[in-house]
């Protein structure tokens, strides 16, 4: 096949002839169309699989989501019954508490009446006054123990007073003396080197050493 054509160029006319095989030219766009067939279909393929890819992404993270907010749901829940429980246990505590204290302050008023009674009788007003401390120092610990707010703050703070160590530790013994004598234990105060008389008078959380 040819193909003829004039052109002018600096006033100067040529005629300029193309000729190519139209059979071959055919082949060749033949074979550029099946490469292009075959890059079209590759093409859908990347596509196909890109686009599978995304929804499987897609739906794998809306599962975990979902597990997650199923999680969170959950924990929400028991926080929530932890709660009830800690509240309901809360309002227990304080009506044990008031109680309790009822029963602590009938039992000292119950003491000081004895003790107006038993005045003839030094050693009988004398354990009435040893009960009458401990239920005291008791009734102490009890308030220490069943405050609620300062249990779930995880704070108990001391309550610092000036006290005197020597009658502190007389009164225990005198209190533990008997039940002592009862095991076959002899128990015995002997400050031989004489450190409770100088250290009479101390600061500190007289609840929490009676305690110890």
């Amino acid at each position: 096949m040819f193909y003829c054509s004039v052109i002018e160029i600096a006033g100067l006319k040529s005629v300029y002839t193309v000729a190519f095989n139209a059979q071959g030219m055919g082949s060749d766009v033949h074979k550029h169309n099946k490469q292009a067939y075959l890059l079209l279909v590759l093409m859908f393929v990347i596509v196909v699989v890109s686009l599978c890819a995304f929804i499987i992404i897609i739906f794998k993270a809306a599962r975990r989501d979902m597990f997650l907010c199923a999680a969170l749901i959950k924990q929400t829940e028991l926080t929530n019954q932890a709660e009830k429980k800690s509240l309901n246990k809360s309002r227990a505590f304080a009506s044990v508490s008031h109680d309790i204290r009822n029963g602590f302050g009938n039992i000292t008023c119950k003491i000081d009446n004895c003790l107006d009674d038993a005045s003839p009788f030094p050693e009988l007003a004398c354990n009435l006054k040893l009960i009458n401390d401990e239920t005291m120092n008791l009734l102490d610990i009890l308030n220490s123990v069943l405050n609620s707010s300062k249990m779930e703050a995880g704070k108990m703070p001391l309550k610092l007073e000036e006290f005197d160590l020597a009658e502190l530790v007389e009164n225990l013994v005198d209190l533990h003396y008997h039940r002592a004598i009862g095991k076959g234990v002899d128990l015995v105060l002997d400050p031989a080197d004489h450190s409770l008389a100088k250290f009479r008078l101390v600061k500190g959380d007289k609840v929490k050493i009676m305690q110890i």
